[in-house]
């Protein structure tokens, strides 16, 4: 399971949609309904996180994540 994963992560770097993002940040829907965040952009202090946002999805089951940095 990676959420423990995650919570390592999260302890040095930035999640960029915590930090900048709307909503539950999904890019990917069970069954077509259920909203799952299973992709991320996590970044060091030395980024400022811009903006960050989904795209979409014409090649993927998934919604890629985009985001503008600032080093």
């Amino acid at each position: 399971w990676d959420a423990a994963l995650h919570v390592r992560f999260r302890r040095n770097l930035t999640d960029t949609w915590a930090q900048s993002g709307f909503g539950l940040g999904a890019t990917r829907y069970w069954g077509g309904f259920l909203p799952l965040r299973i992709d991320y952009i996590y970044v060091t202090g030395d980024f400022a996180v811009h903006r960050v946002r989904r795209g979409g999805a014409a090649c993927s089951d998934h919604l890629p994540v985009v985001a503008e940095l600032r080093l």
